[in-house]
């Protein structure tokens, strides 16, 4: 929900600095300039419609950038927390049999799923290259 917000920040500041400063190539003396291909003054390429819709993916794009790279805040996938997924270990490494279940215990339901083994030993990371080959 952050990044929507500074998304709408963003887009709202760039609309008002526009409509601010009416450049040329958007406004004419009389109001705006209609889209399109004229020798006459009042029509543009780049009319205030087609700058709002390309500022809007614009200013999503930079909200999403800013989150990811400089708040440290990642994009990931909601994952059903229920305590009944398992996974059974045996179908990765056959030598370490047990299973990977929700930990029940775990309070914070906005990150990952945190999961406890079940079994004599974890497998390592030893067992695993030596199945995958």
């Amino acid at each position: 929900m952050s990044t929507l917000m500074l998304a709408f920040g963003i887009y709202i500041i760039g609309v008002a600095i526009v409509l601010f400063f009416r450049p040329s190539a958007m406004f004419s003396e009389s109001g705006w300039r209609e889209f399109g291909l004229s020798s006459s003054g009042n029509y543009t390429v780049f009319p205030f419609w087609l700058f709002t819709l390309l500022w809007a993916v614009f200013s999503y794009a930079i909200a999403t950038l800013g989150t990811v790279f400089f708040a440290g805040v990642t994009l990931r996938s909601k994952v059903p927390r229920t305590a009944s997924l398992a996974t059974p270990i045996s179908s990765l490494a056959p030598s370490t049999p047990g299973y990977y279940i929700v930990d029940p215990q775990d309070t914070v339901p906005s990150e990952a799923p945190r999961f406890v083994y079940f079994g004599d030993r974890p497998p390592t990371l030893r067992d695993l290259r030596t199945y995958s080959r």
